[in-house]
């Protein structure tokens, strides 16, 4: 299994992101049956067009601006 799964995202509002899904994540995404994860990933796919979603959370202590979206 990879390290981590990185998905580089069209440019969105000329900003060019890249989603990073950790190695734990994406055993727990292997774990949850197929209706759950086409959810999951049908909502992964909808960043494409809106990267930063209402309730998006700025992280605090890096350079690089990073968001958490539950």
């Amino acid at each position: 299994m990879r390290k981590s799964a990185c998905y580089a995202g069209k440019k969105a509002n000329n900003v060019a992101y890249i989603l990073q899904i950790t190695t734990a994540a994406e055993k727990d995404l292997a774990s949850i049956d197929l209706a759950g994860r086409i959810r999951i990933l049908a909502a992964i796919d909808e960043l494409a067009e809106t990267p930063l979603p209402p309730g998006a959370v700025k992280m605090e202590g890096y350079k690089t601006p990073l968001y958490r979206i539950r």
